[in-house]
C-alpha cells in the first residue's frame, strides 16, 4: 500500500541544536563545533581540527505532532591507508525521553 506524505521541509537553525560550542554555517548546512571560532582560529593544527569538529553529543531539539521524521545528514570520516574502515557514525531518536517502541 502506498501512502503520499506531504513533507514539510525545516532548515535546522542554532535555535534547534544544544551541545555545540559553536556552529559554522556551510553550503550544506550547519557544522557544529566543539571550539569558538577565536579559539579555532588560534591553532591551525589539522587533528585539533578533526577532533573538535566530531559533533559527539549534539543534539536536535524541536516539538512536532509529525508521526514521521527525516534527517538528511552528510556524514564524513578520515580515512587511514591500511587501517580498516572506520565505522558509521550512529544518530539516536529519543522521543519524550525514551526510546520509541522498536527503535534500535
Amino acid at each position: 500500500m502506498h501512502t503520499k506524505h506531504d513533507w514539510i521541509t525545516t532548515p535546522i537553525t542554532p535555535g534547534l541544536l544544544r551541545g555545540a560550542l559553536d556552529l559554522e554555517r556551510t553550503e550544506h548546512g550547519l557544522l557544529s563545533h566543539r571550539l569558538p571560532a577565536r579559539a579555532r582560529a588560534q591553532c591551525t593544527d589539522g587533528q585539533l581540527a578533526m577532533a573538535e569538529a566530531q559533533p559527539s553529543g549534539v543534539r536536535l531539539v524541536f516539538r512536532t505532532r509529525a508521526t514521521a521524521v527525516e534527517l538528511d545528514t552528510l556524514p564524513t570520516k578520515r580515512v587511514y591507508v591500511g587501517a580498516p574502515p572506520r565505522p558509521d557514525g550512529v544518530y539516536d531518536l529519543i522521543v519524550d525521553g525514551t526510546w520509541p517502541a522498536g527503535a534500535a
